[in-house]
Protein backbone atom coordinates (compact mmCIF):
# COMPACT_ATOMS: atom_id res chain seq x y z
CA UNK A 1 0.00 0.00 0.00
CA UNK A 2 1.38 3.61 -1.16
CA UNK A 3 1.36 6.46 1.60
CA UNK A 4 -1.19 7.90 -0.66
CA UNK A 5 -3.61 5.12 -0.07
CA UNK A 6 -2.81 4.27 3.95
CA UNK A 7 -3.01 7.60 4.87
CA UNK A 8 -5.53 9.49 2.77
CA UNK A 9 -8.17 7.29 2.71
CA UNK A 10 -8.21 6.72 6.50
CA UNK A 11 -7.71 10.56 7.34
CA UNK A 12 -9.47 12.17 4.14
CA UNK A 13 -12.25 10.18 2.41
CA UNK A 14 -13.66 8.99 5.79
CA UNK A 15 -13.71 11.47 7.96
CA UNK A 16 -14.85 14.02 5.55
CA UNK A 17 -12.21 16.67 6.80
CA UNK A 18 -10.83 17.48 3.16
CA UNK A 19 -13.15 16.65 0.31
CA UNK A 20 -13.87 19.89 0.72
CA UNK A 21 -10.42 21.53 1.56
CA UNK A 22 -8.65 23.49 -1.12
CA UNK A 23 -5.36 24.71 -0.85
CA UNK A 24 -3.73 27.60 -2.85
CA UNK A 25 -0.11 26.21 -2.20
CA UNK A 26 1.95 23.40 -2.26
CA UNK A 27 3.56 21.96 0.98
CA UNK A 28 5.33 19.35 -0.21
CA UNK A 29 7.33 19.57 -3.53
CA UNK A 30 6.21 15.67 -4.16
CA UNK A 31 3.71 16.83 -4.13
CA UNK A 32 2.61 19.70 -7.12
CA UNK A 33 -1.25 20.45 -7.83
CA UNK A 34 -1.31 18.36 -11.12
CA UNK A 35 -1.37 15.31 -8.58
CA UNK A 36 -4.38 13.43 -8.35
CA UNK A 37 -4.31 13.62 -4.47
CA UNK A 38 -2.98 16.98 -3.97
CA UNK A 39 -6.04 18.11 -2.38
CA UNK A 40 -6.52 15.65 0.48
CA UNK A 41 -2.42 15.19 0.67
CA UNK A 42 -2.96 19.19 1.91
CA UNK A 43 -5.84 18.32 3.93
CA UNK A 44 -4.36 15.79 5.70
CA UNK A 45 -1.94 18.11 6.54
CA UNK A 46 -3.55 21.01 7.23
CA UNK A 47 -5.40 18.82 9.93
CA UNK A 48 -2.39 17.56 11.82
CA UNK A 49 -2.74 14.06 10.94
CA UNK A 50 0.39 13.78 8.31
CA UNK A 51 3.74 15.68 8.92
CA UNK A 52 5.84 14.21 5.97
CA UNK A 53 9.55 13.90 5.85
CA UNK A 54 12.35 16.68 5.03
CA UNK A 55 12.62 16.65 1.39
CA UNK A 56 8.87 15.71 0.91
CA UNK A 57 5.72 13.98 1.28
CA UNK A 58 6.94 10.41 -0.85
CA UNK A 59 3.75 9.68 -1.81
CA UNK A 60 4.86 6.10 -3.44
CA UNK A 61 6.30 5.06 -0.41
CA UNK A 62 4.64 2.17 1.26
CA UNK A 63 3.18 2.53 5.32
CA UNK A 64 3.94 0.14 8.15
CA UNK A 65 1.75 -0.50 10.65
CA UNK A 66 3.63 2.08 13.12
CA UNK A 67 3.09 4.88 10.42
CA UNK A 68 -0.92 3.98 10.11
CA UNK A 69 -1.01 3.86 13.84
CA UNK A 70 0.09 7.24 14.05
CA UNK A 71 -2.23 8.26 11.16
CA UNK A 72 -5.49 6.83 12.91
CA UNK A 73 -4.50 8.16 16.71
CA UNK A 74 -3.86 12.08 15.26
CA UNK A 75 -7.02 12.04 13.61
CA UNK A 76 -9.60 10.24 16.14
CA UNK A 77 -8.11 12.60 18.76
CA UNK A 78 -8.03 15.66 17.23
CA UNK A 79 -4.63 16.48 16.49
CA UNK A 80 -1.13 15.27 17.88
CA UNK A 81 -1.33 17.19 21.02
CA UNK A 82 -4.79 15.14 22.05
CA UNK A 83 -3.24 11.76 22.33
CA UNK A 84 -2.29 10.49 25.66
CA UNK A 85 1.73 9.35 26.60
CA UNK A 86 0.60 6.03 27.22
CA UNK A 87 0.31 3.32 29.81
CA UNK A 88 3.64 2.56 31.67
CA UNK A 89 4.23 -0.89 31.13
CA UNK A 90 3.72 -1.64 26.93
CA UNK A 91 1.25 -3.77 25.88
CA UNK A 92 2.87 -5.36 23.27
CA UNK A 93 6.88 -6.33 23.39
CA UNK A 94 8.02 -5.36 20.11
CA UNK A 95 6.77 -1.34 21.01
CA UNK A 96 8.34 -0.31 24.16
CA UNK A 97 7.72 2.45 25.46
CA UNK A 98 11.20 4.39 23.95
CA UNK A 99 9.58 3.40 20.68
CA UNK A 100 8.89 6.51 18.39
CA UNK A 101 5.03 5.50 17.82
CA UNK A 102 4.34 3.73 21.09
CA UNK A 103 1.88 6.16 21.87
CA UNK A 104 0.39 6.05 18.54
CA UNK A 105 0.01 2.24 18.93
CA UNK A 106 -1.47 1.97 22.66
CA UNK A 107 -4.15 4.88 21.66
CA UNK A 108 -5.09 3.01 18.79
CA UNK A 109 -4.96 -0.49 20.77
CA UNK A 110 -6.99 1.35 23.40
CA UNK A 111 -9.62 2.26 21.03
CA UNK A 112 -10.31 -0.95 19.48
CA UNK A 113 -8.40 -0.63 16.43
CA UNK A 114 -5.41 -2.69 16.39
CA UNK A 115 -5.25 -5.91 17.97
CA UNK A 116 -1.88 -7.24 16.94
CA UNK A 117 -0.34 -10.27 16.91
CA UNK A 118 0.12 -13.56 19.40
CA UNK A 119 3.68 -12.18 19.61
CA UNK A 120 3.38 -8.90 19.48
CA UNK A 121 2.46 -5.76 17.02
CA UNK A 122 5.06 -6.13 14.16
CA UNK A 123 5.41 -2.37 13.80
CA UNK A 124 7.37 -2.06 10.88
CA UNK A 125 5.29 -4.57 8.75
CA UNK A 126 3.41 -3.05 5.09
CA UNK A 127 0.02 -2.78 6.36
CA UNK A 128 -2.46 -4.34 3.26
CA UNK A 129 -5.10 -3.27 1.65
CA UNK A 130 -7.29 -5.43 3.81
CA UNK A 131 -6.11 -4.58 6.60
CA UNK A 132 -6.81 -0.86 5.84
CA UNK A 133 -10.26 -1.50 5.70
CA UNK A 134 -10.30 -3.34 8.76
CA UNK A 135 -8.56 -0.40 10.91
CA UNK A 136 -11.02 2.35 8.91
CA UNK A 137 -13.93 0.64 10.09
CA UNK A 138 -12.90 0.34 13.54
CA UNK A 139 -11.75 3.76 13.83
CA UNK A 140 -14.68 5.05 12.62
CA UNK A 141 -17.46 3.02 13.25
CA UNK A 142 -18.19 2.80 9.51
CA UNK A 143 -21.55 0.22 9.35
CA UNK A 144 -20.43 -2.90 7.60
CA UNK A 145 -22.03 -6.36 6.18
CA UNK A 146 -23.08 -9.04 8.63
CA UNK A 147 -20.87 -11.83 8.60
CA UNK A 148 -21.35 -14.46 6.35
CA UNK A 149 -22.58 -17.40 8.37
CA UNK A 150 -19.48 -20.86 7.86
CA UNK A 151 -21.79 -24.03 8.34
CA UNK A 152 -18.58 -25.71 9.92
CA UNK A 153 -18.90 -22.71 12.69
CA UNK A 154 -22.29 -23.63 13.61
CA UNK A 155 -21.74 -27.61 13.59
CA UNK A 156 -18.59 -28.90 15.37
CA UNK A 157 -17.51 -32.29 15.98
CA UNK A 158 -14.87 -33.11 18.18
CA UNK A 159 -14.96 -37.07 19.08
CA UNK A 160 -16.99 -37.79 21.81
CA UNK A 161 -18.98 -34.48 22.23
CA UNK A 162 -22.43 -35.15 23.20
CA UNK A 163 -25.74 -33.26 22.93
CA UNK A 164 -28.95 -33.89 24.49
CA UNK A 165 -32.05 -33.58 23.17
CA UNK A 166 -35.81 -33.26 24.68
CA UNK A 167 -38.86 -34.00 22.61
CA UNK A 168 -42.06 -32.65 22.84
CA UNK A 169 -44.49 -33.39 25.74
CA UNK A 170 -44.51 -33.45 29.43
CA UNK A 171 -41.72 -35.32 30.98
CA UNK A 172 -40.67 -35.64 26.99
CA UNK A 173 -38.05 -37.90 25.76
CA UNK A 174 -34.74 -37.02 26.64
CA UNK A 175 -32.16 -38.55 24.03
CA UNK A 176 -28.47 -38.30 22.97
CA UNK A 177 -26.63 -37.68 20.03
CA UNK A 178 -22.98 -38.79 19.86
CA UNK A 179 -19.52 -37.70 18.11
CA UNK A 180 -18.15 -41.27 18.03
CA UNK A 181 -15.61 -42.57 15.32
CA UNK A 182 -15.17 -42.58 12.02
CA UNK A 183 -16.29 -43.54 8.80
CA UNK A 184 -14.67 -44.20 5.46
CA UNK A 185 -17.34 -43.40 2.52
CA UNK A 186 -15.94 -43.15 -0.72
CA UNK A 187 -12.10 -42.86 0.39
CA UNK A 188 -12.94 -39.84 2.59
CA UNK A 189 -13.41 -39.53 6.30
CA UNK A 190 -16.65 -38.75 7.93
CA UNK A 191 -17.65 -38.23 11.57
CA UNK A 192 -19.71 -40.94 12.68
CA UNK A 193 -23.00 -39.12 14.98
CA UNK A 194 -25.29 -42.12 16.89
CA UNK A 195 -28.11 -41.05 18.10
CA UNK A 196 -29.66 -42.96 21.17
CA UNK A 197 -30.77 -44.97 22.03
CA UNK A 198 -32.40 -46.28 18.36
CA UNK A 199 -28.40 -46.17 17.15
CA UNK A 200 -29.50 -44.60 13.85
CA UNK A 201 -26.08 -42.79 12.58
CA UNK A 202 -25.64 -40.15 10.16
CA UNK A 203 -21.73 -39.30 8.52
CA UNK A 204 -20.65 -35.73 8.92
CA UNK A 205 -17.57 -33.56 7.54
CA UNK A 206 -16.16 -30.44 8.30
CA UNK A 207 -14.23 -29.48 4.84
CA UNK A 208 -12.97 -26.25 3.73
CA UNK A 209 -16.25 -25.23 1.64
CA UNK A 210 -18.76 -26.06 4.16
CA UNK A 211 -20.24 -28.90 5.67
CA UNK A 212 -20.88 -32.20 4.31
CA UNK A 213 -23.13 -35.58 4.60
CA UNK A 214 -22.33 -38.56 3.20
CA UNK A 215 -25.60 -40.06 4.30
CA UNK A 216 -26.79 -42.10 7.15
CA UNK A 217 -27.43 -45.61 8.81
CA UNK A 218 -30.78 -46.75 9.07
CA UNK A 219 -30.82 -49.62 12.17
CA UNK A 220 -33.69 -50.72 11.33
CA UNK A 221 -33.91 -52.09 7.43
CA UNK A 222 -30.56 -52.13 8.33
CA UNK A 223 -29.16 -50.18 5.88
CA UNK A 224 -26.48 -47.73 4.81
CA UNK A 225 -28.22 -45.06 2.58
CA UNK A 226 -25.44 -42.98 1.02
CA UNK A 227 -25.72 -39.92 -0.95
CA UNK A 228 -23.21 -39.61 -4.34
CA UNK A 229 -22.06 -36.71 -4.52
CA UNK A 230 -22.74 -36.18 -0.73
CA UNK A 231 -24.76 -33.04 0.34
CA UNK A 232 -22.93 -29.72 0.85
CA UNK A 233 -23.92 -26.72 3.17
CA UNK A 234 -21.64 -24.19 2.10
CA UNK A 235 -19.43 -21.57 4.20
CA UNK A 236 -20.16 -17.81 3.43
CA UNK A 237 -23.93 -17.85 3.16
CA UNK A 238 -25.40 -14.19 3.58
CA UNK A 239 -29.26 -14.68 5.53
CA UNK A 240 -31.65 -15.32 2.58
CA UNK A 241 -29.11 -17.57 0.61
CA UNK A 242 -30.87 -20.58 -0.64
CA UNK A 243 -28.76 -23.79 -1.93
CA UNK A 244 -30.34 -27.05 -3.98
CA UNK A 245 -27.88 -29.89 -5.02
CA UNK A 246 -29.03 -33.20 -6.41
CA UNK A 247 -27.72 -36.29 -5.45
CA UNK A 248 -27.58 -39.95 -6.71
CA UNK A 249 -28.83 -42.47 -3.99
CA UNK A 250 -26.85 -46.30 -2.71
CA UNK A 251 -28.70 -48.19 -0.29
CA UNK A 252 -26.19 -50.84 0.64
CA UNK A 253 -24.02 -50.35 -2.19
CA UNK A 254 -27.56 -50.47 -4.42
CA UNK A 255 -28.82 -47.92 -6.60
CA UNK A 256 -32.02 -46.56 -5.41
CA UNK A 257 -32.97 -43.06 -7.06
CA UNK A 258 -32.12 -39.62 -6.69
CA UNK A 259 -31.79 -37.30 -3.63
CA UNK A 260 -33.22 -33.64 -3.99
CA UNK A 261 -31.74 -31.33 -0.94
CA UNK A 262 -32.63 -27.44 -0.16
CA UNK A 263 -30.85 -25.34 2.57
CA UNK A 264 -31.96 -22.12 3.04
CA UNK A 265 -30.46 -19.66 5.49
CA UNK A 266 -33.13 -17.71 6.96
CA UNK A 267 -31.44 -15.37 9.14
CA UNK A 268 -30.49 -15.50 12.57
CA UNK A 269 -32.70 -15.66 16.49
CA UNK A 270 -32.19 -15.91 19.97
CA UNK A 271 -33.26 -19.50 21.47
CA UNK A 272 -34.26 -20.52 24.80
CA UNK A 273 -33.98 -24.00 25.76
CA UNK A 274 -33.54 -26.14 28.61
CA UNK A 275 -29.87 -25.89 27.78
CA UNK A 276 -29.87 -21.94 28.15
CA UNK A 277 -30.09 -19.19 26.06
CA UNK A 278 -28.22 -19.04 22.67
CA UNK A 279 -27.81 -15.64 21.23
CA UNK A 280 -27.74 -15.37 17.04
CA UNK A 281 -28.59 -18.99 16.28
CA UNK A 282 -28.32 -19.43 12.70
CA UNK A 283 -32.12 -20.65 11.61
CA UNK A 284 -32.24 -22.68 8.55
CA UNK A 285 -35.23 -23.95 6.61
CA UNK A 286 -34.04 -27.53 5.37
CA UNK A 287 -36.16 -29.94 2.87
CA UNK A 288 -34.78 -32.83 1.36
CA UNK A 289 -36.69 -35.69 -0.82
CA UNK A 290 -35.73 -38.97 -1.82
CA UNK A 291 -37.62 -41.92 -3.14
CA UNK A 292 -38.39 -43.00 0.43
CA UNK A 293 -40.24 -40.24 1.79
CA UNK A 294 -39.86 -36.26 2.34
CA UNK A 295 -38.29 -34.43 5.09
CA UNK A 296 -38.87 -30.13 5.73
CA UNK A 297 -38.28 -29.09 8.78
CA UNK A 298 -36.70 -26.13 10.60
CA UNK A 299 -33.30 -25.97 12.24
CA UNK A 300 -31.65 -23.60 14.83
CA UNK A 301 -27.85 -23.67 15.23
CA UNK A 302 -25.71 -22.36 17.48
CA UNK A 303 -22.22 -20.94 17.20
CA UNK A 304 -19.89 -23.58 18.76
CA UNK A 305 -22.41 -25.61 20.03
CA UNK A 306 -24.45 -27.45 17.48
CA UNK A 307 -28.12 -27.81 16.96
CA UNK A 308 -29.82 -26.44 19.79
CA UNK A 309 -33.75 -26.67 18.66
CA UNK A 310 -35.23 -28.63 15.43
CA UNK A 311 -39.11 -28.25 14.30
CA UNK A 312 -41.02 -30.42 11.26
CA UNK A 313 -44.54 -29.61 12.69
CA UNK A 314 -44.73 -26.19 10.71
CA UNK A 315 -44.53 -28.74 7.15
CA UNK A 316 -46.94 -31.15 8.50
CA UNK A 317 -44.39 -33.15 10.38
CA UNK A 318 -44.49 -35.11 14.01
CA UNK A 319 -40.76 -34.32 14.90
CA UNK A 320 -39.27 -31.48 16.80
CA UNK A 321 -36.84 -31.26 19.94
CA UNK A 322 -34.84 -28.43 22.09
CA UNK A 323 -31.69 -29.18 23.29
CA UNK A 324 -31.44 -30.11 27.04
CA UNK A 325 -27.78 -30.50 27.33
CA UNK A 326 -24.81 -30.92 25.69
CA UNK A 327 -20.91 -31.92 26.48
CA UNK A 328 -17.68 -30.80 24.84
CA UNK A 329 -14.04 -32.40 25.46
CA UNK A 330 -12.15 -30.18 28.33
CA UNK A 331 -9.94 -27.83 26.22
CA UNK A 332 -7.40 -27.52 29.07
CA UNK A 333 -7.93 -30.26 31.55
CA UNK A 334 -5.59 -30.35 34.51
CA UNK A 335 -2.76 -32.92 34.85
CA UNK A 336 -3.56 -35.97 37.01
CA UNK A 337 -4.31 -37.73 39.25
CA UNK A 338 -8.02 -37.54 39.29
CA UNK A 339 -9.91 -38.19 42.74
CA UNK A 340 -13.59 -39.27 42.59
CA UNK A 341 -14.25 -37.79 46.09
CA UNK A 342 -13.69 -34.54 45.24
CA UNK A 343 -16.66 -34.88 42.75
CA UNK A 344 -18.85 -37.00 45.22
CA UNK A 345 -19.72 -34.48 47.73
CA UNK A 346 -21.65 -36.42 50.65
CA UNK A 347 -23.33 -33.58 52.92
CA UNK A 348 -26.08 -33.88 54.81
CA UNK A 349 -29.07 -32.14 53.30
CA UNK A 350 -27.26 -31.86 49.32
CA UNK A 351 -30.08 -32.18 47.02
CA UNK A 352 -30.06 -32.90 43.28
CA UNK A 353 -32.94 -33.04 40.86
CA UNK A 354 -32.47 -34.43 37.28
CA UNK A 355 -34.49 -33.69 33.92
CA UNK A 356 -34.77 -37.63 33.40
CA UNK A 357 -36.24 -39.59 30.64
CA UNK A 358 -39.67 -40.67 33.21
CA UNK A 359 -39.82 -37.03 34.32
CA UNK A 360 -38.34 -34.99 37.09
CA UNK A 361 -36.49 -37.28 39.86
CA UNK A 362 -34.82 -35.66 43.49
CA UNK A 363 -32.23 -37.36 45.35
CA UNK A 364 -31.40 -35.78 48.93
CA UNK A 365 -28.27 -36.90 51.25
CA UNK A 366 -30.54 -37.56 54.26
CA UNK A 367 -29.42 -39.53 57.73
CA UNK A 368 -26.45 -42.31 57.95
CA UNK A 369 -26.48 -46.11 57.83
CA UNK A 370 -24.19 -48.64 59.56
CA UNK A 371 -23.12 -51.58 57.84
CA UNK A 372 -20.20 -53.99 58.64
CA UNK A 373 -19.08 -51.18 61.09
CA UNK A 374 -18.54 -48.32 59.03
CA UNK A 375 -20.88 -45.36 58.65
CA UNK A 376 -22.45 -44.47 55.11
CA UNK A 377 -24.56 -41.48 53.85
CA UNK A 378 -27.93 -42.39 52.66
CA UNK A 379 -28.32 -41.11 49.23
CA UNK A 380 -32.42 -41.26 49.06
CA UNK A 381 -34.93 -41.25 46.27
CA UNK A 382 -38.75 -40.46 46.33
CA UNK A 383 -39.46 -44.07 45.44
CA UNK A 384 -38.26 -45.97 48.42
CA UNK A 385 -35.06 -46.61 47.35
CA UNK A 386 -31.14 -45.58 49.17
CA UNK A 387 -28.29 -46.37 48.26
CA UNK A 388 -25.13 -46.43 50.96
CA UNK A 389 -22.15 -44.18 49.41
CA UNK A 390 -18.68 -42.95 51.86
CA UNK A 391 -16.27 -41.33 50.93
CA UNK A 392 -12.67 -42.27 52.23
CA UNK A 393 -9.11 -41.93 51.25
CA UNK A 394 -8.65 -43.67 48.81
CA UNK A 395 -12.03 -43.49 47.38
CA UNK A 396 -15.72 -44.06 46.85
CA UNK A 397 -17.43 -47.00 48.70
CA UNK A 398 -20.80 -47.79 47.92
CA UNK A 399 -22.01 -49.98 50.58
CA UNK A 400 -25.14 -51.26 49.29
CA UNK A 401 -28.96 -50.16 48.75
CA UNK A 402 -32.28 -50.59 50.24
CA UNK A 403 -35.20 -51.33 47.69
CA UNK A 404 -38.37 -51.86 48.97
CA UNK A 405 -37.74 -52.70 52.54
CA UNK A 406 -35.37 -54.99 51.00
CA UNK A 407 -31.98 -54.12 52.37
CA UNK A 408 -28.40 -55.39 50.04
CA UNK A 409 -25.07 -55.09 51.70
CA UNK A 410 -21.83 -55.24 49.94
CA UNK A 411 -19.33 -57.21 51.73
CA UNK A 412 -16.64 -56.00 51.30
CA UNK A 413 -17.81 -52.51 50.14
CA UNK A 414 -17.51 -51.77 46.31
CA UNK A 415 -14.68 -49.39 45.32
CA UNK A 416 -14.84 -46.37 43.22
CA UNK A 417 -10.98 -45.58 43.23
CA UNK A 418 -9.60 -42.11 43.66
CA UNK A 419 -6.23 -41.65 41.47
CA UNK A 420 -7.98 -42.57 37.96
CA UNK A 421 -5.73 -41.83 35.04
CA UNK A 422 -7.46 -41.01 31.66
CA UNK A 423 -8.37 -44.52 29.84
CA UNK A 424 -7.50 -46.40 33.10
CA UNK A 425 -10.48 -49.21 33.98
CA UNK A 426 -10.62 -50.83 37.53
CA UNK A 427 -12.19 -54.16 38.41
CA UNK A 428 -13.95 -54.78 41.79
CA UNK A 429 -16.02 -57.71 43.17
CA UNK A 430 -17.84 -58.15 46.38
CA UNK A 431 -20.78 -60.97 47.93
CA UNK A 432 -23.95 -59.31 47.54
CA UNK A 433 -26.04 -60.01 50.69
CA UNK A 434 -30.15 -59.67 50.56
CA UNK A 435 -31.44 -59.81 53.74
CA UNK A 436 -28.52 -61.47 55.06
CA UNK A 437 -28.43 -64.23 52.44
CA UNK A 438 -26.16 -64.70 49.95
CA UNK A 439 -26.66 -64.07 46.72
CA UNK A 440 -23.32 -64.64 44.97
CA UNK A 441 -20.82 -61.79 43.53
CA UNK A 442 -21.19 -58.26 41.64
CA UNK A 443 -18.36 -56.86 39.99
CA UNK A 444 -17.75 -52.95 38.95
CA UNK A 445 -15.85 -51.88 36.21
CA UNK A 446 -15.40 -48.08 36.41
CA UNK A 447 -13.33 -46.39 33.84
CA UNK A 448 -12.39 -42.90 33.49
CA UNK A 449 -13.18 -42.02 30.07
CA UNK A 450 -11.40 -38.94 30.37
CA UNK A 451 -12.36 -34.60 31.04
CA UNK A 452 -15.59 -32.53 29.49
CA UNK A 453 -16.99 -29.52 30.26
CA UNK A 454 -20.74 -29.86 30.92
CA UNK A 455 -23.94 -27.73 29.99
CA UNK A 456 -27.00 -29.01 31.94
CA UNK A 457 -30.19 -26.89 32.75
CA UNK A 458 -28.43 -26.42 36.19
CA UNK A 459 -25.26 -24.69 34.39
CA UNK A 460 -22.15 -24.63 33.05
CA UNK A 461 -20.09 -27.05 34.78
CA UNK A 462 -16.18 -27.34 33.56
CA UNK A 463 -13.74 -30.36 33.69
CA UNK A 464 -16.12 -32.73 34.58
CA UNK A 465 -14.69 -36.57 35.05
CA UNK A 466 -16.60 -38.47 32.10
CA UNK A 467 -17.13 -41.87 33.84
CA UNK A 468 -18.30 -45.47 32.26
CA UNK A 469 -19.66 -47.65 35.31
CA UNK A 470 -20.52 -51.10 34.52
CA UNK A 471 -21.98 -53.31 37.33
CA UNK A 472 -22.90 -56.94 36.97
CA UNK A 473 -25.01 -57.89 39.32
CA UNK A 474 -25.51 -61.73 41.23
CA UNK A 475 -26.56 -64.16 38.19
CA UNK A 476 -29.78 -64.37 40.52
CA UNK A 477 -30.11 -60.62 40.84
CA UNK A 478 -29.78 -60.02 36.46
CA UNK A 479 -32.39 -57.06 36.37
CA UNK A 480 -30.22 -54.88 39.02
CA UNK A 481 -27.48 -54.20 36.34
CA UNK A 482 -26.64 -51.37 34.85
CA UNK A 483 -24.09 -49.64 32.73
CA UNK A 484 -23.74 -46.11 32.16
CA UNK A 485 -21.98 -43.03 31.61
CA UNK A 486 -21.60 -40.31 34.09
CA UNK A 487 -20.16 -36.76 34.11
CA UNK A 488 -19.83 -35.41 37.99
CA UNK A 489 -18.30 -32.15 38.38
CA UNK A 490 -16.18 -31.43 41.21
CA UNK A 491 -17.78 -30.34 44.49
CA UNK A 492 -21.08 -30.73 42.80
CA UNK A 493 -21.58 -34.23 42.15
CA UNK A 494 -23.48 -36.04 39.14
CA UNK A 495 -23.94 -33.75 36.69
CA UNK A 496 -25.30 -36.56 33.95
CA UNK A 497 -25.95 -39.60 33.93
CA UNK A 498 -26.66 -41.47 30.57
CA UNK A 499 -27.77 -45.17 29.91
CA UNK A 500 -29.19 -44.94 25.99
CA UNK A 501 -25.15 -45.70 24.22
CA UNK A 502 -25.56 -49.33 26.08
CA UNK A 503 -29.32 -50.09 25.17
CA UNK A 504 -31.25 -48.51 27.43
CA UNK A 505 -33.82 -45.72 27.34
CA UNK A 506 -32.61 -43.85 30.78
CA UNK A 507 -30.90 -40.75 30.89
CA UNK A 508 -30.98 -37.74 33.31
CA UNK A 509 -28.99 -33.86 33.21
CA UNK A 510 -28.99 -31.95 36.61
CA UNK A 511 -31.81 -29.37 36.48
CA UNK A 512 -31.20 -28.43 40.37
CA UNK A 513 -29.10 -28.42 42.91
CA UNK A 514 -27.80 -27.42 46.36
CA UNK A 515 -24.36 -28.36 47.27
CA UNK A 516 -22.94 -27.41 50.43
CA UNK A 517 -25.20 -24.44 50.92
CA UNK A 518 -24.58 -23.36 47.68
CA UNK A 519 -27.86 -23.39 44.87
CA UNK A 520 -27.94 -24.42 41.71
CA UNK A 521 -27.96 -22.66 39.14
CA UNK A 522 -26.44 -19.52 40.68
CA UNK A 523 -26.68 -16.17 38.69
CA UNK A 524 -23.35 -16.98 36.90
CA UNK A 525 -25.09 -20.14 35.58
CA UNK A 526 -28.92 -18.64 34.97
CA UNK A 527 -27.95 -17.56 31.42
CA UNK A 528 -25.49 -18.96 28.95
CA UNK A 529 -24.30 -16.47 26.70
CA UNK A 530 -22.79 -17.97 23.40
Amino acid sequence: MNRLCASLVCAVLLLGLCATAFATTTTFPDVPKWQWAWRYVEGAHDAGVVNGYWDGYHPSEAVNRAQMAGYIARTLAGGDAAIPSGPATATFTDVPTSYWAFRYIEYCHDQGVVNGYWDGYHPEETVTRDQMAVYICRAFNLPIPPQPYNATDYFPMAQNQTWFHLGPGSPGSLTSQVATGTAIISGQTYTALVSYPDGATDYWQTAPDGLRTAGFHDPTVPADILFSPPLLIPNGLDPGDSVTQTAAITINSVPSGEASFTYTLLGTETVTVPAGIFQDCVKSEVLISTPQGTKHFYQWNAKNVGPVQYDSQPFGGTDSWALAGYTAPSSNPPGPPYNITDHFPLGQGDTWTYLASWGSVTQTISGTTTLLSQVYSNMVYPDDYTDYFRNGTDGLYVGGNQDQGQVAVFSPALLFPNDLTPGQTRTDSTTVYVDSVPQGTATVHVTLVGLDDVTVPAGTFAQCLKIELEFIPPGGLEGNGSHSYWWVGPGLGQAIEDKTPFGDTQCSLLSSATVGGVPYPVSVHAESKH
